[in-house]
């Protein structure tokens, strides 16, 4: 253990060179000249503006609002200008509740000043540098999701297909997903997608590629685990399916549809194990030897819950904890089970017992999306196979699951070469995401970057189908307390204190757990 006079020294010694890269970092800002942002955390600058903006408002739920004109009182900001909701931005007239805003920030054009200051920002150059202050304004998280939000150009505006590296914690946890991208179609021989950050986080994205692949005469398409292209001739539904409470759930998995299975959270205390179960039957030829087993969903927000009581032991310690995710490994260790359990373990029975197949990995929890394992048949199946799915209680609704027995081949992807990546600030990103190097591209929100792509030797394709491959990681902003300390325990503890007992509470969810279900439950009967 280190010594406190250690510790002090260490923290000094990096409060200075933080200092210092911040300062490196404005001067650059200064020399270059651009719109400015500020946040705004007094209702004295509120006053200040006169009313007259612009003023922007990132809410928890994701919705952007530009004020032009605008009015307060204690509890409530009153005006008129724009909303912005994926990808859509249509006139405003109305009020927004102080406790439903992430942050407020009012722009202005300025040579002089060059700081964006946003509540729980990072500001990363390789790694972890520093967070601000957040707003006096007190935040009440009601609802909220991580990754990077990919927009298509869908012929007449862009569409959101797809959610990316959302897992990816902080740079140690620094990963590459790959995803369909439903709605995208060329224009003029170009393929356009945005990326944008939405939500309370700082995405720090380090590539970003496009691909396509010709469907051909195929009816669908999916990636496996392991971001191959596998074609589905014929995919067909299960012929019986239960879930963990003995519920006949066929009519829920049958068909992508929209129609979700949801956890009755039955499975939600310690004597369950905390885990959702759904058993599935599939009919199958005899001489079928692999399949392609498919799963349609989305991931819920319980995720959230989980943020909400790491926030209220964190308090003030947010750059400390992840300081530590960066170096810790036994915090990266508890960090990554957590995961594993959120996972949706796959199994088939052979006959005799279940075996292990694979776990898919959660994805995003506002785009729906489409995974798939290839799996070898089991001998003795008797012309049908049972799949078992398992999870941590309600962190995924099941749209489909379907088995395609076609003996079929991947398909090929080609890389499409990017021509262009603009940010929302005017500045070009095309270095910084066209290679995964040390340099990355940092989303605050509610920024983006709209990327093209040359994507005229799709013209021979058949069925075109574009996959986008994003690198990188994020740091999600913890909601705090309303008086910004932590309650109760916590209050006498600080920093690395806070860390420690934050993996002891990660390492016992039988303790961490139980009143997260339990408050799920009293939302849902009220619901």
């Amino acid at each position: 253990m280190h010594t406190t006079t250690h510790v002090t020294t260490n923290r000094v010694a990096g409060v200075a060179i933080i200092a210092g890269r911040c300062l490196l970092l404005a001067c650059l800002l200064f020399l270059m000249g651009c719109a400015v942002s500020h946040d705004t955390t007094k209702r004295s600058e509120l006053y200040e503006m006169r009313g007259v903006g612009p003023l922007r408002a990132l809410t928890i739920d994701s919705r952007l609002y530009t004020f032009e004109k605008f009015s307060f009182d204690d509890s409530t900001l009153h005006g008129s200008g724009t909303l912005r909701r994926d990808g859509v931005t249509r006139p405003f007239d109305g009020s927004v509740r102080f406790d439903s805003i992430a942050f407020l920030e009012r722009e202005e054009s300025s040579f002089l000043q060059g700081a964006w200051v946003v509540p729980m920002a990072v500001f990363v150059a390789g790694g972890l540098l520093t967070l601000s202050s957040p707003p006096i304004f007190s935040i009440h998280y009601a609802k909220s999701s991580s990754c990077p939000f990919v927009y298509s150009w869908d012929g007449v505006d862009y569409t959101l297909d797809t959610e990316v590296f959302g897992t990816s914690v902080s740079k140690a946890m620094e990963a590459r997903t790959y995803s369909i991208l439903p709605s995208l179609v060329t224009d003029g021989g170009v393929a356009r997608i945005r990326v944008s950050n939405e939500r309370p986080e700082t995405h720090m994205i380090n590539d970003v590629k496009l691909y396509a692949a010709d469907m051909e005469r195929y009816h669908g398409c999916a990636l496996d685990t392991e971001n191959r292209l596998w074609p589905l001739p014929a995919a067909l539904a299960p012929v019986a399916a239960r879930d963990h409470s003995g519920r006949d759930v066929l009519a829920d998995v049958a068909r992508p549809d929209k129609h979700y299975w949801v956890s009755d959270l039955a499975g939600g205390t310690v004597d369950k194990g905390f885990r959702d179960m759904l058993e599935m039957e599939f009919a199958i030829a005899p001489e079928a030897r692999e399949a392609t087993l498919v799963v349609d969903a989305i991931n819920t927000e319980l995720i959230f819950q989980v943020y909400r009581s790491i926030g209220g032991i964190l308090g003030d310690a947010t750059l400390d904890f992840y300081q530590a995710l960066e170096t810790d490994e036994d915090l990266q260790r508890c960090v990554n089970d957590w995961l594993t359990d959120c996972g949706l373990a796959v199994e088939v029975f052979d006959g005799s017992s279940w075996t292990h197949i694979d776990r898919i990995l959660p994805e995003a929890n506002v785009a729906p999306f489409r995974r798939a394992l290839r799996v070898a048949l089991p001998e003795g199946t008797d012309g049908m196979l049972r799949v078992r799915l398992s999870t941590l209680t309600d962190v995924w609704r099941i749209d489909a699951v379907t088995l395609d027995a076609s003996p079929v081949e991947t398909l090929q992807m080609h890389e499409l070469p990017m021509t262009a990546a603009d940010g929302s600030r005017g500045n070009d990103m095309r270095q910084l995401l066209a290679d995964a190097d040390s340099r990355y591209a940092v989303l605050l929100p509610p920024e983006h970057v709209d990327i093209a792509f040359d994507a005229s030797q799709t013209a021979s394709m058949r069925a075109p189908v574009y996959i986008v491959s994003a690198q990188g990681y994020l740091y999600e902003w913890f909601p705090t307390q309303e008086d910004g300390r932590a309650d109760g325990l916590t209050a006498s503890l600080h920093g690395r204190e806070r860390i420690a007992l934050l993996k002891s509470v990660l390492e016992h969810k039988e303790a961490f757990l139980p009143p997260i279900y339990r408050e799920l439950t009293k939302t849902r009967n009220r619901e």
